[in-house]
């Protein structure tokens, strides 16, 4: 579910705050483990978001800006993880079973704007930071990563735009050339380290 309150105090800003909770479904590993592994719970992400949206006019050169902070709390994270399973016959297998195996939380700020300089010319761009990190994760082999970075996520992503509309006739369409480019800062490894 999703609650939003807005506010506008000027013709052109609109600001805004909005609670979530999303549910990722449980499910079950299969009837052949062990009971305390057959079945794992929901993951549960609450999310708060305070934003503001903005059109500016400068000199008859047309801005478009939406920047916003968003906190995420993670209960629940169903994890894939290797647990030596051991069968009613006295058999053992090492299998990669679903755990509700952390916790964790979230920070991040988001930007985007939009020029339009001149006729049919639009220059974008969008930039992200996000810090997440594990309140508590005990590995099933004893490892503590409470406290560790989310592994495989950028802190930092940058995206640029140039598009130009072509000053053809209507009825070809919106005709234009656009050059994009995206950047991101390293990633996290599952050792803890830079990759």
């Amino acid at each position: 579910y999703t609650v939003s309150l807005g506010d506008k105090p000027g013709t052109e800003t609109h600001l805004y705050v909005t609670y979530s909770k999303s549910v990722t479904t449980g499910g079950t590993n299969g009837t052949q483990v062990r009971l305390i592994f057959q079945v794992y719970g929901p993951e549960y992400v609450s999310t708060v978001e305070l934003g503001v949206k903005s059109t500016w006019n400068l000199d008859g050169i047309t801005a478009r800006t939406n920047a916003a902070y968003i906190h995420n709390w993670y209960d629940g994270i169903q994890r894939s993880v290797a647990q030596l399973v051991t069968y009613p016959n006295g058999a053992q297998d090492l299998l990669v079973l679903t755990e509700n195996a952390a916790s964790a939380h979230a920070d991040g700020v988001e930007f985007d704007g939009t020029v339009l300089p001149l006729p049919g010319l639009e220059l974008s761009e969008s930039m992200s930071y996000l810090q997440i990190n594990y309140d508590k994760y005990i590995t099933p082999t004893g490892v503590n990563l409470s406290n560790a970075p989310f592994t495989l996520v950028p802190r930092f992503k940058w995206d640029g735009d140039i598009r130009y509309h072509l000053p053809v006739d209507a009825t070809l369409g919106d005709i234009s050339i656009d050059f994009h480019y995206a950047w991101q800062s390293h990633l996290i490894g599952g050792n803890s380290q830079p990759i």
